[in-house]
This record gives C-alpha cells, sequence and structure tokens, in this order.
C-alpha cells in the first residue's frame, strides 16, 4: 500500500523512488523532479527525503528550513565508508541572484547578519567558516568588506563534485579544532 495511492490530481508530481523512507517524492518542479531522479541514480546516495514544510533547524541566526535531506555513504580519512547526512535548502533552476524570490530585500539583511554572526564567533574564541561560495557570492563579500572579516581562508569557494568544499572546509576545522586542543593543552600544563 502507497501513502499516495489517494492523492487524485498529483499524479504529475509524484515521482517513483526506492531510496526513501517513501514509495513516491512530491516534487514541485522540473528541477526539483530532476535533482531527485539524479539521487536514485547515485550509488553513493543512501536514501534521501523531501523535508516537509514545518521541519526545521535552530541556527544561531535564525531558523534553517531545509527542502531535503541526503543521507550519502563516504569515506573518512581512514578510507572506511561512513554515512553523511546533508541537508539541502533550495533547488532552483537558475543562478541569477535577481530571479531567485526575495533575494533582493534580503541581500542586505543577510549581509548584515552575516557580519553579526561571523563578529560573535570571532569574540568567543571561535572560527566562522562559509563553504560552497559561488564567485558572484565571493564578489559581494569581497566589494562589501565581508571577505577581510570573516577571514579569506574561512570562505570556501564552490567547487565542482558533490561536497567538495564542503569537505574542504571539514577538514581546515578539523585542523583548527586539534591547533586548539594543543594550544589547551598547553596552557594546561604551563599553569601546573
Amino acid at each position: 500500500m502507497s501513502l499516495f495511492e489517494d492523492l487524485q490530481g498529483y499524479e504529475d508530481s509524484l515521482l517513483p523512488i526506492e531510496k526513501s523512507i517513501y514509495d513516491r517524492v512530491i516534487v514541485d518542479s522540473k528541477v526539483e523532479r530532476g535533482f531527485a531522479e539524479a539521487l536514485e541514480e547515485m550509488d553513493e546516495v543512501k536514501l534521501f527525503v523531501k523535508l516537509p514544510n514545518w521541519f526545521t533547524v535552530p541556527t544561531p541566526i535564525g531558523d534553517y528550513n531545509p527542502d531535503w535531506a541526503i543521507v550519502f555513504y563516504v569515506q573518512d580519512e581512514f578510507g572506511e565508508t561512513r554515512e553523511k547526512l546533508y541537508l539541502v535548502r533550495e533547488t532552483k533552476g537558475r543562478t541569477d541572484e535577481a530571479s531567485l524570490r526575495g533575494l533582493e530585500e534580503i541581500h542586505s539583511t543577510f549581509l548584515k547578519q552575516l557580519s553579526l554572526f561571523a563578529h560573535r564567533a570571532h569574540e568567543g574564541g571561535n572560527r566562522f567558516m562559509i563553504e560552497g561560495v559561488e564567485a558572484h557570492v565571493m564578489a559581494t563579500l569581497k566589494k562589501t568588506g565581508l571577505l577581510d572579516e570573516v577571514g579569506a581562508d574561512n570562505v570556501f569557494q564552490a567547487q565542482p563534485g558533490l561536497g567538495a568544499a564542503l569537505d574542504a572546509a571539514w577538514e581546515e576545522a578539523q585542523k583548527w579544532l586539534r591547533g586548539k586542543s594543543e594550544e589547551t593543552k598547553s596552557n594546561t600544563q604551563k599553569r601546573e
């Protein structure tokens, strides 16, 4: 029995899938359909699900409402296969900033929040990193001075390959954490 058997009028919006907790996914556009079809075909995808609108993840700068949750098989630094969860916020068919709904209104607000979040992270002795930054966003960060504020070594440009920028940011974060751990140990030994 399918969860979607009684949905009449939605047949064109239903995509049969196997790599999910459901046997079909409701897609809102051709872009979403292509995205789900691509995920279904990828060997490295264990499962994926389109998340309901009410699903949010709290963050220090407000709730995050991802559209998709995807579990990938990845190899860790020891060559072991493990599972890694990715949350995808939007699947859009265009990368033109002005065409994305509401972006022109939130642009300056987003930059202010980004600045505030970076400042708070640095003030607390933490490191704020951004991954998957497209070239036009990098240009905006440079033009507004935010690149200097965040630190160029904390911004990871988009790279070919799924999750490549995230993996690079993760590796850098791990190095930084190891350094902070060594620094703490050293300071503790000096006090003793």
